[in-house]
């Protein structure tokens, strides 16, 4: 099957691959074409990668890739180093990604192939360090340092430092978090049984889909109430945590900015919130950390009362991140269209994000008014509980 067609841009040039990805391409200074070393896998990305050669034309800092020298002679440890620091520089790690994998080259990749030249790392090197170096009993923690690895062995490909990848095992798929799916009367219920400074952070990632790091970012100014009633969350930002403290950035692709409608029977629980919770000011953090407003919530502040709510309401297992699912199988329930889900909430696919970028003006308030319409009626049926 053919790429799709190239667009026409201001600079460079762009196509999506057969595969989904994202091929781009320039016109030096020297007037020929040279193409990214890698495809990409959503078009912000490749976009990026543009702008930084745009900016290295324009500035005069281009360098031909002909007239670049690759050290094959490079030892892993060397190479790596620089590998990951072109990652963060590009924009295609963020921060915490960058982190992880410091740490995985620290504690389990460098001490087996550091003083490795990267040309000599062999298929049985990598079996051996994988089935006798690393736990078999954390299979979470091994897959994600050997799909680091394995990343980092493709960059070396792709750079010409090597033929071919030599991570070919194929890993088992790990056991799996089976998601909690909460009715509206468990969350409801859970809302009530945590602290009331975070009630609405239930209510808000229970039925408008928001991870931990949307909704520990949002602002007063993030909240909009319109004239006709409407309470909408502005969504376009994220918050991590890393050594060097919060880090604040942008979604990972345009799909991630969104506004979704919060049900009207819990816009009362906003104003409250705003009136009682949040920050000072028109920018104040909605979810400040308590004694200092400035700044944002920990994720180990928030768990240990999300612990207690947990044990108090019967769902031990419930992670935050199953209020997410928990939102979208409810409005699920509403009717709503996949294309009407994807985006409620954001999904960063380069794929999904084709095919629903179609999605009809409006649902989103659809969504809503139903979840609201379903959600009164069960409530209707069921007696109060009271947890404080």
């Amino acid at each position: 099957m053919a790429g799709t067609r190239q667009r026409r841009r201001s600079f460079g040039r762009m196509r999506r691959t057969s595969a989904g990805r994202f091929q781009v391409g320039y016109v030096g200074p020297d007037g020929r074409l040279w193409n990214a070393p890698e495809t990409f896998a959503n078009e912000a990305d490749a976009n990026r990668w543009l702008e930084i050669k745009e900016a290295e034309i324009r500035d005069g800092r281009w360098v031909s890739p002909a007239e670049e020298r690759v050290d094959k002679e490079a030892y892993f440890r060397d190479w790596v180093a620089g590998w990951l620091e072109t990652k963060v520089k590009s924009g295609e790690f963020r921060p915490r990604t960058a982190e992880e994998y410091s740490k995985y080259l620290d504690r389990f990749i460098l001490p087996k192939f550091g003083d490795k030249k990267v040309k000599a790392i062999t298929a049985s090197m990598v079996r051996e360090w994988y089935y006798e170096d690393l736990n078999p009993d954390t299979p979470s923690m091994r897959s994600h340092v050997y799909e680091a690895f394995r990343h980092m062995m493709n960059g070396a490909v792709a750079e010409d430092m090597r033929d071919d990848n030599a991570c070919k095992i194929i890993q088992r798929k790990t056991r799996a978090h089976k998601p909690v799916v909460l009715s509206i009367v468990e969350l409801i219920e859970l809302a009530e049984a945590i602290n009331p400074r975070y009630k609405l952070m239930i209510l808000i990632a229970g039925s408008s889909t928001l991870r931990f790091g949307e909704v520990t970012a949002l602002r007063r100014s993030d909240i909009v109430f319109t004239e006709d009633g409407r309470c909408l969350i502005r969504v376009d930002k994220g918050v991590s945590r890393t050594k060097e403290g919060f880090h604040v950035g942008d979604p990972k692709t345009e799909a991630g900015r969104r506004t979704p409608r919060l049900p009207a029977m819990f816009v009362g629980d906003v104003r409250r919130h705003l009136l009682e919770y949040a920050a000072p000011g028109k920018d104040g953090l909605l979810f400040p950390a308590k004694g200092d407003p400035d700044n944002h919530l920990a994720t180990s502040t928030f768990a240990k009362v999300f612990t207690v709510a947990k044990k108090r309401t019967g769902h031990d297992r419930l992670t935050f991140h199953d209020l997410r699912h928990t939102a979208a199988v409810m409005a699920a329930q509403t009717g709503a269209s996949l294309a009407d889900l994807m985006e409620r909430m954001g999904h960063s696919s380069p794929k999904a994000a084709m095919i629903y970028q179609h999605a009809a003006q409006g649902s989103d308030d659809r969504i809503a008014e139903r979840m609201n319409e379903m959600w009164e009626a069960q409530l209707a049926k069921q007696p109060k509980r009271t947890y404080r």
